[in-house]
C-alpha cells in the first residue's frame, strides 16, 4: 500500500446497506483515507450501485476484500 504518507485504512465489517458504505467511502476519501477494506460478511457487491452511492469515489481508490477481518488485524498489527 502506497498512496499517501499516512496510509489511512478504513475497514468496514457487517455493513448491510450499499448507500451507507458509499457514504463511508466518499467521506473517508474526503478526510484523507488511502485504502478501504470490506469483509465478505458485508451484504453488498462492489458494483455500479456502490459507485453511484459513493458519488464516484470508488473509481479513485482501491477497495480490498477480506474473508476474516480478525485474522488480518491480528496478523498485521500484533506486537
Amino acid at each position: 500500500m502506497k498512496k499517501g504518507e499516512g496510509n489511512i485504512v478504513i475497514l468496514s465489517q457487517n455493513i448491510n446497506d450499499t448507500y451507507t458504505l458509499g457514504n463511508i467511502i466518499k467521506t473517508g476519501l474526503y478526510l484523507g483515507a488511502d485504502h478501504f477494506i470490506v469483509t465478505k460478511d458485508d451484504k453488498h457487491p462492489i458494483n455500479g450501485s456502490l459507485a453511484k452511492a459513493s458519488s464516484g469515489a470508488t473509481e479513485t481508490t482501491e477497495i480490498f476484500t477480506l474473508k476474516f477481518a480478525k485474522s488480518f488485524l491480528i496478523g498485521n498489527f500484533h506486537n
